[in-house]
C-alpha cells in the first residue's frame, strides 16, 4: 500500500477528528474490544491538541494481546 505523497497511512493518525468516545475512523478489533478502552485524550499529545488514551483492564494480559 503507498501513502499519498506527504500523507499517512494511518486514518486520522493525529486523532484530532474527533468520533465519540473513540478517535474518527477508528475502531477496537473484536478480540480486543473486552480488553479496556480507548479514547481521546488532550493530556500529553504529541502533536496537535489531541491524542490517544489507552485503559487496559484485567482482562489484557501482555501473554493475551494478540493472541486471544
Amino acid at each position: 500500500v503507498l501513502a499519498p505523497q506527504g500523507g499517512n497511512l494511518l486514518r486520522n493518525a493525529s486523532f484530532e477528528q474527533n468520533g465519540g468516545p473513540m478517535p474518527g475512523g477508528w475502531q477496537f478489533e473484536n478480540k480486543a474490544a473486552g480488553k479496556g478502552a480507548a479514547g481521546v485524550t488532550g493530556e500529553r499529545a504529541h502533536e496537535g491538541k489531541l491524542g490517544l488514551r489507552l485503559s487496559p483492564n484485567g482482562k489484557n494480559s501482555p501473554a493475551g494481546i494478540a493472541n486471544s
